[in-house]
This record gives structure tokens, C-alpha cells and sequence, in this order.
């Protein structure tokens, strides 16, 4: 693998206050999604951020919404 090729698929380490932009890529399909983060102006990295199953998602929201729902009040 070239350099350059693992560049783009190594993450970088961002800072996000650091005064820069950055730009997002949200995907979704057939219930996945991936979320992608560069540089503005930078090429899209190939490797997402974060990837995800919808169903992993609402699993999660059921879970705390019944958890909420069970405490007891105070």
C-alpha cells in the first residue's frame, strides 16, 4: 500500500475548535449508515467515521425510552 493510499484510509486526528471547516457525508442505505468527515475542501476519505445498522439505532432508542418509562418518579 503507497502513502498515499493509506492516508486515505487512516484516520486523522481533528480538532474540531481548532478554527477550520469541515465537511460531513451522511449515507444511508438498505437501513445502514455511514458518516464520513474531512477538511472542507479535502477529498472524501474512503474509511466512514462511523457505520452503523438502523436497526442497532432504534434497538437503542427502545431500550432507553422503556428504561425512562420504568424509573420510577421521584
Amino acid at each position: 500500500m503507497s502513502s498515499s493510499e493509506e492516508d486515505e484510509t487512516s484516520f486523522k486526528r481533528l480538532k474540531l475548535n481548532d478554527g477550520k471547516n469541515y465537511q460531513v457525508w451522511i449515507d444511508y442505505l438498505d437501513l445502514h449508515i455511514n458518516v464520513t468527515m474531512a477538511v472542507a475542501g479535502k477529498k472524501r476519505p474512503q474509511r466512514p467515521l462511523l457505520s452503523v445498522a438502523l436497526i442497532s439505532l432504534m434497538f437503542f432508542w427502545m431500550t432507553c425510552m422503556l428504561a425512562s418509562l420504568l424509573q420510577p418518579a421521584d
